[in-house]
């Protein structure tokens, strides 16, 4: 849902935006922040609001502030806001002008030895002539020391050759550990408005790992991870997903959402072990209670139904015998039931085995009794669990509900009143909280089939009427 807003990027630079006020302000920011290309400063951009421009905490949505209607906001950096007074700089003291010295005379400079290729031979030579000499002089035999009149004559070792050093050049400065969680930070946020998640979380863990506390990188980082969960889990890895999932609890443990998908995949790789061990009734069951879990298909766990009922009934067919026929057109029956693109294979399953059947003698129809017609009532469903995890949706199909509302059962405050479309939205519950719905209807009874309904906190629900 969006509003239109009055932003103020500067005294004199004022636009009128189209914000999504269900989103977190981080997100907002960071859109607006790419779209006007505004240059990166530490601490990031904030949005500030009323005369008094108060900052506004960037982790919540517009509709959990005073702004939820639209208004005028001021986007500044968060440490150094343009309306802010410039610092006062002082100004650098003159420096003072150095009383002259009487020049010190000094002894002329001693003369250095050039060390040339030649000297340097020179030199080598010297030394091994002195060392040789030595050797010739040395007094000759063994003793344990000077005694009586010997004497023992050492040689002064010759002028020490001093050979140049090496230079080593500068070391290029290492980013202290601040810095380079600012710079994945600003990385990943990047990556994130691109929803290039594996990116995104990869330089999210890298802040984490320097600053759990940084920002709002918990959140940041359990958001990638997840959404990185539902690509996957899109494309068919299940597997892969599941591990995404698992890494977005061990970020935020109340991440409702990752918890249900983390269900989800479960069940969907146990029936797929199931189909491993020959168990094809066992996951035929675990496929089917993963659709009406999902509130709808799961990674195409319509087809694999599909597929292992097809299988089920070949390998009873081929056994032969009508009791084996018959349960192999059951099975036909209930695979041309499921929900896929195709079902030829079903149909045609259907009518090879009703021709090997014998026909069965017909029995004389008795007389029907009318039976009156059951009173309408609401009858619920659950679509999925994608709302707000403390919140729950109702839409109401096949009457207009002027006037109803639904609450939660045992929670005073916690309801929603039906628009004109038949929809309603309660919040205040804990994630995942799970309880009990009424519907009431304009006069305050209780409507027929909306009484105690189950549900929970992320639930978006359907309702019936007939």
């Amino acid at each position: 849902m969006t509003r239109t807003f009055r932003i103020h990027f500067s005294e004199r630079h004022v636009l009128q935006e189209d914000l999504e006020i269900d989103t977190p302000l981080y997100l907002v920011i960071s859109q607006l922040a790419q779209r006007h290309q505004l240059p990166v400063v530490e601490g990031g951009y904030g949005f500030f609001a009323g005369a008094e421009r108060r900052p506004l905490s960037r982790e919540v949505p517009l509709t959990r502030t005073p702004y939820a209607n639209g208004g005028e906001l001021y986007l500044a950096p968060v440490h150094a806001p343009w309306w802010a007074p410039m610092p006062i700089v002082a100004a650098m003291p003159t420096p003072a002008v150095p009383v002259k010295r009487t020049p010190t005379l000094s002894l002329p400079a001693r003369p250095r030895l050039s060390l040339t290729p030649q000297n340097i031979l020179l030199i080598t030579i010297g030394v091994i002539a002195i060392a040789m000499l030595g050797l010739l002089f040395w007094p000759q035999g063994t003793t344990n020391g000077p005694t009586g009149n010997q004497s023992v004559s050492i040689i002064a070792p010759s002028e020490v050759i001093a050979l140049p050093t090496a230079t080593l050049l500068p070391a290029t400065p290492t980013p202290d550990g601040a810095t380079r969680a600012r710079q994945h930070y600003q990385d990943g946020m990047t990556a994130y408005a691109a929803e290039n998640w594996p990116v995104a979380a990869e330089h999210f863990q890298e802040v984490y790992a320097y600053d759990a506390s940084y920002r709002e990188i918990g959140s940041v980082l359990s958001a990638s991870f997840y959404n990185w969960g539902i690509t996957t889990r899109d494309a068919g890895d299940i597997t892969t997903a599941l591990a995404h999932f698992q890494s977005t609890i061990k970020v935020d443990s109340n991440h409702a959402l990752a918890r249900t998908e983390i269900q989800k995949a479960n069940i969907y790789l146990d029936a797929q072990k199931k189909v491993a061990n020959g168990n094809l009734d066992g996951a035929v069951q675990r496929y089917q209670s993963l659709i009406e879990m999902n509130g709808g298909n799961y990674a195409d766990a319509t087809t694999q139904i599909y597929e292992l009922l097809l299988n089920q009934a070949e390998t009873v067919a081929q056994q032969g015998g009508n009791e084996n026929l018959q349960l192999a057109l059951e099975l036909y029956r209930e695979a041309a039931g499921v929900e896929v693109a195709d079902r030829s294979k079903a149909e045609q399953g259907i009518v090879e085995i009703q021709a090997l059947l014998p026909s069965p003698t017909p029995l004389p129809r008795p007389t029907a009794t009318p039976q009156p017609k059951p009173a309408s009532r609401l009858r619920f469903s659950v679509a999925n669990y994608n709302d707000d995890p403390g919140c729950i949706s109702v839409k109401i199909n096949g009457i207009s509900p002027a006037g109803w509302y639904f609450s939660v059962d045992g929670i005073r405050g916690v309801s929603g009143r039906f628009d004109g479309g038949g929809n309603a939205r309660a919040c205040g519950l804990a994630p995942g909280q799970e309880v009990t719905i009424s519907v009431i209807d304009g006069n305050g009874r209780v409507v027929a089939g909306g009484s105690g309904v189950p549900s929970k906190g992320s639930a978006i629900m359907i309702a019936n009427w007939n």
